[in-house]
């Protein structure tokens, strides 16, 4: 991903005996996500990040998605990670309206899935198009699940040195 950004922050720790406590309000202001020849830059809207100890709470962040000065659609990410090892628990939901499929946050996504080859493949199709799409993810230390949901409103691949495109419609 190679991930930069800015932020704004307010921390607060305490400690008392054997007591450690943790607060932080953290307002990503810019951050730019990188792949080898493109950058994308996700501008903050609205929204925070709380810390709390060990939980991490998503309050309805909204990023304005960016690359070379075309809008590449809105990211709103909202939930929860409770971070106790014995009470893990995970529930993040992205929503991404107008994606870019053929991006380099969709790239870096398909790389967390995939790894080097879903890369490889990814860069051979040369996608480019728009789609909704949306993460849920649900779970806890035993087990986590994922439900994704991507709707395509214009996609273009290549396959063996020749373009496809497919244009969907709610007929």
């Amino acid at each position: 991903l190679q991930p930069t950004g800015f932020m704004d922050a307010t921390i607060r720790m305490a400690h008392s005996g054997n007591e450690h406590a943790l607060n932080m309000e953290i307002i990503p202001t810019e951050l730019v996500v990188s792949n080898d020849d493109a950058s994308m830059t996700l501008a903050r809207s609205s929204g925070s990040l709380v810390i709390e100890n060990t939980d991490v709470f998503l309050n309805d962040l909204l990023f304005l998605l960016e690359e070379d000065d075309v809008q590449m659609g809105e990211l709103e990410i909202a939930g929860s990670v409770h971070g106790l090892e014995k009470t893990f628990t995970l529930d993040i939901n992205a929503d991404w309206k107008n994606a870019a499929v053929g991006s380099p946050l969709s790239r870096a996504i398909t790389g967390i899935v995939g790894g080097d080859s879903g890369l490889k493949y990814f860069d051979s199709l040369k996608p480019t198009g728009t789609a909704e799409a949306s993460l849920h993810a649900h779970g806890n230390s035993e087990s986590v699940a994922y439900s994704i949901d991507v709707i395509p409103s214009i996609l273009s691949a290549t396959f063996s040195d020749r373009q496809a495109v497919a244009v969907f419609t709610n007929e």
